[in-house]
Order: structure tokens, then sequence, then C-alpha cells
């Protein structure tokens, strides 16, 4: 289980930057996700992640918290039933595994399209050079976008955000092995203060601590 959530999570998200860094050519669909994404510049809660495979069997269910910050700052953290860390402060990403005792250091850009969390804080440029998008469906106040990477090596084949109104409120992410993982989420703070000490972390005295930057 703690494998497969890594897998996943180290694939997601939110373009927390301003429509200056809009950059032209991207699909009107991308276009309309990133109007809807820039609005907020900040949101917090607690998340569940819950992962059926190819029979919608459930093999795999997390919880934690989390925290974003435009632009580029993600804190996302595993409760249970691992706990793992992982904090981004625009430029490095730290995997902080405390059962293992291990940090893992690598550079946001390189991780980008293996970290479905990562994209929670991504710019347009990147969503634009890395994947195509389209409108789902919408009806009445919901919407969905999918995202669609350009690149058959990554780790997810397909990603769809869920609106209400102007909020997002959770996504589903598909692998080529048929597996998805569905991301929901509680107790949400939009565009309220997040200090910025939570997107820093210095590894704890005694873990391991592998830099593949």
């Amino acid at each position: 289980m703690y494998q497969t959530f890594k897998s996943l999570a180290i694939t997601t998200g939110l373009a927390f930057v301003s429509l200056s860094s809009f950059a032209s050519g991207a699909n009107q669909p991308l276009v309309e996700l990133h109007e809807l994404l820039s609005q907020t510049r900040s949101l917090q809660g607690d998340f569940t992640q819950v992962t059926t495979d190819q029979q919608g069997e459930v093999v795999e269910e997390n919880t934690g918290t989390f925290a974003i910050k435009r632009p580029g700052l993600l804190r996302w953290h595993i409760a249970a039933p691992f706990e793992q860390l992982l904090v981004s402060n625009g430029e490095t990403l730290w995997v902080y595994d405390p059962d293992l005792e291990q940090v893992t250091i690598n550079t946001v850009d390189e991780q980008m399209q293996q970290n479905s969390a990562l994209l929670l804080s991504s710019d347009l440029e990147k969503l634009q050079a890395n994947y195509e998008a389209e409108e789902v469906r919408t009806k009445g106040d919901e919407k969905v976008f999918a995202l669609l990477p350009k690149d058959a090596g990554n780790s997810f084949e397909r990603l769809e955000f869920q609106f209400e109104g102007d909020q997002l409120i959770g996504w589903e992410l598909y692998t080529a092995l048929g597996e998805k993982s569905t991301f929901t989420f509680e107790d949400l703070k939009v565009n309220q203060s997040v200090a910025d000490k939570l997107f820093k972390f210095d590894p704890p005295p005694g873990v391991d601590v592998l830099d593949e930057r």
C-alpha cells in the first residue's frame, strides 16, 4: 500500500498562478481550467484518497491534511495508515518517511509528472507543455475538466478535476493499469493566511537523506 501511494502521489492539480502567466496557444479547456484554479491563492484542508483496482475493489485508502499557497508551495501530510510528508518550496521537493527514517530530496521540475500532489501548485506554462485538457461535463454548478499527459511515460493517463461553482472539490486519477484514485476534500479554507514556515523542511537528526537532485 505504501509503494502504491508513492507511485501515484510521486504524479495532481491546481495551477495556483495569476493569469499573467498565461501562455499563448493553450487549448481553451486548459485556459478555462486555469481561470478557475487561479482564483484560489491558498487552500488548506483535510483529504481522503481511495484507490481501486480494475474490478473496483479498494486496494488503498489514505487520509491526511494539506496546505497549498500560490505560487508553487505545497505541504501534503499523509497521516494514516502509513505516515508520509511531502513539502515543496517551489524548487525543491522533500519526501519524508518517518517509518523508514528517510528523506528523499528532488527538484520539483524532475518530479512534476510523477507526483500528482505537485500539480496542485504548477503554473499554466508547465501544464501547457506537458498536458492537453478537455471539458468532460457541465451540469448545473458542477464542472469536470480532464488533464491528459503528452508524455506516455507519465505515471497516470488521465486526471479529472471536479468543481462546484468556482471551488475545486476533488479529483480522480486514472492509471494505465486500470487503477483509479479518488481524492476528496473536507473542511476547506480558501484564500486564508498560510504561514510560509509550513513549506520549509529540515530533515530530523539521524535520518537517512537521499539527495537525488
